[in-house]
């Protein structure tokens, strides 16, 4: 009794000296506000305390097998009983805190019983395995964090200050409001203000999903995350960071990255619901067999196992997936894509380019087809907006020259007038054409136009010399791995639909090309989310693939949210996977990757359960030793399952040296 009364002794110095090393500074990391990033500060924390147990561990436990002078031998139960001290630790929070039986609880009375019948080292061992499964499991999760996050990484923007009658270039962050900041065509504009001075064409693609250009001129509003097509302004700062348009909205944003899956906590749930029980069954063996069967009887501590073999091949799942271009920022989306059934899609962004092609070139009053495009081209050849692009792009694809211009008078939301080759080019939409140029839509085009508008289509008209010329009609264009991905979905016997709010003619013409039968258009964004609901009344389980903020109610009501990066930064911070290279096949290998865990996963329960059943058997009829049931438990079960869970990460290495 002295002797175990000094141990505990030695216990409570191990545990003030644990509290004492727990205070003391851990090295310094960057505390900044990004997604995840105090949960990752958590890992480094975790992943320093089980870190240095673990070294200490290591050495303690060949003390203990080795025959070793007992005065070292009984320091070393110093720092044995140290290490025990975050089990410890946790134990009573839980059961004097939380008044809640756990598996914890299970390994403070295991390891407490283990103490006082001098099985020193089936402790040392089972302290050892449990810090370096601990270890294991914070590096994977601290690496697979910032891994995802170094994937969404964004370099610091600069953006051009007035101060005074000086441009001075300066990083966004520094930006004040009050501040006037002066931004030009191809620029995204980082603030939310109001012009000063100055007119632009500015896509608001990042707020709305759509890829219509608004004209914005002094006195109206601008909002961070918009791109400016062509145009400069000043703009008065009136808002910045997280006090932007699109910060308020992304709020929801704030997520840290859950390596579990349901599947997972069930196990865990399971493991400490079986605790009291198995502390039950401990004590009803205690009068037949002592302390020693109780022992055995509380080695069945499996829980622990759960925890870290579930969490480490999820985290395993998740790399592989980032490796891929896949960003999966909660580890229960794997789960619930396996259970999808209906995917619903959004139109423009997400089955389509941002860009527009040429359709067709429609020339009028003896005029042919490359000499109305080499107008068009060399009017458009300064600008930078969606039409101007696709009229040149195509130009350029032909090889017929784009002659440089100097005398150009553009008009934004209209058109453009320039003067080549001893000829007045005027380029422009209807409206420009009828209100500046002043000139009638022939009889023999309007039946063009109209059919035009009908298909959902844009053009613009060329005008030369007064005379109309020809139209050039531009169409969205279907990304090409769209057909790829809706083949797949097929296969897998998917419910596919297509959510728009574009027109009914666009979106069926793009429903038939890609061969799906059921599609909604002219819908609002509320509308979407109600579409879901239904449908999840009816039993489905709904993937939405969008990327605007019109997408993000609905995004919200699915099961399972897929953006793609790029694309709109609502959407891709709202959803729960975001499509990093924008190739929409990556989806096939999101779902692949989901069965292939949901497995994994299993196996993994089915082997710890299995070895939980070896443990009873030898310790019922085997004669299973405590040492022997903890060899069993920590070394095999954990060591091998933690190369198990791992195994994915093969695959991931495989991946880059052929790449």
């Amino acid at each position: 009794m002295i002797f175990q009364a000094g141990i505990c002794a030695l216990a409570y110095t191990a545990i003030r000296f644990y509290n004492h090393y727990q205070n003391r500074k851990l090295p310094s990391f960057t505390k900044d506000r990004q997604i995840g990033q105090k949960s990752l500060w958590k890992n480094e924390e975790a992943l320093a305390i089980h870190t240095h147990h673990w070294q200490l561990a290591l050495p303690s436990l060949l003390i203990f097998f080795f025959q070793i002078h007992p005065a070292i031998r009984l320091a070393n139960l110093v720092v044995m009983v140290y290490n025990l001290t975050p089990i410890v630790r946790l134990g009573f929070h839980k059961l004097f805190r939380l008044r809640k039986v756990s598996h914890e609880s299970l390994m403070l009375l295991f390891h407490g019983l283990c103490f006082f019948t001098g099985n020193y080292f089936a402790i040392a061992l089972g302290v050892t395995s449990y810090h370096f499964g601990k270890k294991t499991l914070a590096k994977a999760q601290r690496d697979t964090k910032q891994e995802l996050q170094d994937l969404l990484q964004q370099q610091m923007q600069k953006v051009w200050v007035l101060r005074g009658n000086l441009e001075i270039e300066l990083p966004v962050e520094e930006l004040q409001v009050g501040d006037t900041i002066v931004i030009g065509a191809g620029s995204i504009i980082p603030v939310d203000g109001s012009i000063l001075l100055g007119t632009a064409l500015v896509a608001e693609y990042a707020l709305t999903g759509e890829a219509n250009s608004v004209e914005k001129q002094k006195g109206d509003r601008v909002f961070a995350s918009t791109l400016i097509f062509s145009g400069e302004v000043h703009i008065l700062v009136e808002s910045v960071g997280k006090e932007t348009y699109i910060a308020q909205i992304a709020k929801v944003l704030e997520q840290t990255i859950e390596p579990k899956t349901t599947f997972q906590m069930k196990g865990e749930e399971w493991a400490d619901w079986s605790a009291l029980p198995v502390i039950g069954l401990a004590g009803v063996v205690n009068p037949f067999a002592g302390i020693l069967g109780s022992s055995k009887v509380l080695s069945f501590y499996y829980g622990n196992n759960v925890r870290i073999l579930g969490s480490l091949g999820t985290l395993s799942y998740l790399s592989l997936a980032s490796s891929q271009e896949i960003l999966v920022k909660d580890g229960r989306v794997f789960e619930e894509l396996s259970k999808v059934d209906t995917i619903l899609l959004d139109k423009t962004g997400t089955l389509t380019e941002n860009h527009l092609e040429i359709a067709a070139i429609i020339p009028s009053g003896g005029s042919d087809a490359d000499t109305i495009l080499v107008y068009a081209a060399t009017a458009e050849s300064k600008l930078e907006h969606p039409i101007a692009l696709a009229i040149v792009e195509e130009a350029k694809r032909k090889k017929l020259p784009i002659a440089k211009i100097d005398d150009s008078n553009y008009q934004i939301g209209y058109g453009i007038t320039v003067h080549f080759a001893g000829k007045k080019i005027q380029v422009g939409s209807i409206r420009f054409i009828e209100e500046v140029a002043k000139l009638s839509i022939p009889q023999e085009l309007q039946e063009v136009v109209e059919k035009i508008y009908n298909s959902g289509n844009s053009l613009v008209v060329i005008a030369v010399d007064e005379r109309i010329a020809g139209i050039i009609e531009l169409q969205t264009v279907i990304k090409p791995e769209a057909f790829s991905l809706i083949k797949d979905l097929h296969q897998r016997n998917m419910n596919i639909m297509i959510l728009s709010g574009d027109h009914e003619k666009p979106t069926q013409k793009l429903a038939e090309k890609l061969g799906i039968s059921d599609y909604f258009a002219e819908v609002l964004p509320e509308d979407k989310a109600r579409i879901v609901e239904r449908l999840q009344q009816e039993g489905r389980c709904i993937c939405f693939i969008g990327d605007g903020v019109n997408d993000a109610i609905a995004m919200k009501k699915a099961n399972v949210s897929i953006s793609i990066q790029g694309a709109t930064s609502v959407a891709t911070n709202l959803a729960q996977v975001v499509l990093l290279d924008r190739n929409l096949t990556k989806v096939a290998a999101l779902l692949d990757l989901a069965k292939n865990l949901h497995v994994h996963l299993q196996n993994t329960l089915r082997f710890t359960i299995a070895l939980l059943a070896l443990n009873i058997s030898g310790v019922l009829w085997g004669g299973f030793s405590v040492l022997l049931t903890v060899v069993v438990n920590d070394i095999i079960g954990l060591g091998t399952g933690i190369l198990y869970s791992m195994s994915p990460l093969r695959k991931k290495i495989k991946q880059k040296k052929i790449s």
